[in-house]
């Protein structure tokens, strides 16, 4: 049997007996992404990494203006993710789905 995700629209084949499933979900960086605050070092199913949380509060902020005329007239860029969120107080990892098949 063939279910068709909503929102995603990917094609997922499964037996008629079969009651759950857990799916990657694939698109866009809105869709196939969720957003997860960084505090201090991580480990999950999508990798490891991160630096301890004294540095992220401490540590300096980049901002590709700096320096320049733009910066010095008030004007910030940040560095940013796909979303638009801080990356160094937010990461983006790829999303699971649970979905339940009913009868």
């Amino acid at each position: 049997m063939v279910w068709v995700h909503p929102k995603t629209r990917q094609r997922v084949s499964h037996a008629r007996n079969n009651t759950d499933i857990i799916i990657p979900l694939q698109g866009g960086v809105g869709v196939s992404q969720e957003k997860v605050p960084i505090i201090g070092g991580w480990t999950d199913f999508s990798g490891s990494g991160g630096q301890s949380t004294k540095a992220l509060m401490y540590g300096p902020q980049a901002d590709r203006l700096f320096g320049t005329n733009a910066w010095v007239d008030g004007a910030r860029d940040k560095e940013k993710n796909e979303l638009g969120d801080n990356i160094r107080t937010i990461r983006l990892r790829q999303k699971n789905e649970y979905i339940e098949f009913k009868k």
